[in-house]
């Protein structure tokens, strides 16, 4: 009966979030997933190999997100500080309290894994896991390609147009959990 539950509860979450996604009104889907930088584990159906675009190192990724848009509250852009000049610009997620549990749980099982955001088949961001966030903010080094290289502040403005685009998918997946 468990399972049979399950099933329905997960048709219903992939019609909502298929019901999201038009011509007319594309929306971003936002995962969260568990990856290693071991890609000499086997993949077998659970798992896929993808690329990491800036970096161009392969990760061994899960094929099923453990969070989704739903979950969360919002994204930014955001900057941390690696030396008295260098940043590494990324995403800064903050997650709703179930989000921000899957998220600890996750975390607290995959020391020294990694955690892979991606927007369908596009990684926008890794998060090497070293640590348990407790209070459901995640901080990812982005992965996103500067349409410019020359220009650095060309790919904070990539970044900040894909921070918009997340935050209207977001807004849309709570205004549809909502209506449950």
């Amino acid at each position: 009966m468990k399972n049979v539950l399950k099933f329905i509860s997960l048709a219903f979450v992939c019609a909502v979030f298929s019901a999201c996604v038009s011509d007319d009104n594309p929306e971003m889907i936002i995962g969260f997933y568990v990856g290693d930088q071991n890609t000499n584990i086997p993949t077998g159906v659970s798992r896929q190999i993808d690329y990491l675009p800036l970096s161009k190192t392969s990760v061994v990724v899960d094929k099923k997100p453990f969070m989704l848009n739903g979950e969360l509250i919002d994204v930014n852009v955001a900057k941390i500080p690696i030396s008295q000049r260098d940043f590494l610009y990324g995403f800064q997620f903050q997650c709703n309290a179930q989000g921000a549990r899957k998220l600890a749980q996750v975390m607290g099982s995959n020391m020294n894994k990694l955690i892979v955001v991606k927007s369908g088949d596009t990684i926008l961001g890794v998060r090497p896991i070293d640590t348990v966030v407790g209070d459901g903010r995640l901080f990812v080094v982005s992965e996103v390609e500067n349409k410019d290289p020359g220009n650095p502040d060309m790919g904070v403005e990539t970044m900040q147009e894909l921070s918009v685009q997340m935050n209207k998918s977001i807004k849309r997946a709570q205004e549809i959990l909502s209506e449950k």
